[in-house]
């Protein structure tokens, strides 16, 4: 039996619709919520994957670094308008997690020395401690790249993020005593594992519109968040 191999596109548009499931579980009773933040979980894998690929095989790294900061930028007026913080500046946005992502691949990539490395992809790391997927994102770039020509990476790649991830939570409720509760849907970041095994490393159509989908798409869907939600719990309730 041959197996199933998605190109990049694919896995990109698979990832976006996780990422509205995500997005729209609050609207829906239980156990529909957990079963759609369980397979929302895969979007942040995914596209820190991605990220790590484009950084790669980018022809221009200094366009592609405006291009996230340019999209991380705008994304986080939606971000903050979607879950009504109180200031711009509350949490970032996704793309503002990615793009200092690419900064640390930078900084890795440099002719810095290696203590010197260490000190300032550990700042930009810090940096994303009060972001979208903050920590773990970096976590999972950072290996990601480092180990692109090692499929079998990938698992320990996911834990060291999802570790990551908990171990930021566990900080935030030290340092300001917050409650952070920890769910099961929590593990169906780990679906991203299998998804990443099957990618052929084939872009899929280069049509410009595909470059930009996950860009636009990002922010538009935030800013349609809040009216989807009531229309849905109307709906269902």
């Amino acid at each position: 039996m041959k197996s199933i191999k998605f190109n990049r596109n694919q896995l990109k548009y698979l990832a976006l619709v996780a990422m509205v499931m995500d997005h729209i579980a609050p609207a829906f009773p239980h156990p529909w919520y957990e079963l759609f933040r369980f397979f929302g979980r895969i979007t942040a894998p995914i596209m820190c994957f991605f990220l790590s690929e484009g950084f790669r095989h980018t022809h221009n790294r200094t366009n592609y670094l405006i291009r996230l900061g340019v999209f991380a930028f705008l994304s986080q007026f939606a971000f903050v308008y979607a879950h009504h913080y109180p200031h711009i500046y509350s949490s970032g946005n996704m793309i503002l997690t990615l793009f200092f992502c690419a900064l640390i691949l930078v900084v890795l990539d440099s002719q810095l020395s290696d203590p010197l490395k260490v000190i300032l992809a550990s700042l930009l790391g810090g940096c994303t401690l009060v972001m979208d997927w903050g920590i773990a994102a970096p976590v999972w770039v950072v290996l990601f790249y480092k180990n692109h020509e090692n499929r079998s990476a990938i698992p320990y790649a996911l834990l060291q993020g999802y570790a990551a991830h908990f171990a930021k939570l566990l900080f935030l409720t030290l340092m300001d005593g917050r409650h952070i509760s920890i769910h099961s849907y929590m593990l169906g970041t780990l679906l991203a594992i299998p998804l990443i095994h099957c990618y052929n490393g084939k872009p899929g159509s280069s049509h410009p519109f595909h470059k930009y989908m996950f860009y636009l798409f990002y922010p538009l869907h935030l800013v349609l968040l809040p009216k989807a939600l009531t229309l849905l719990s109307s709906i269902l309730h």
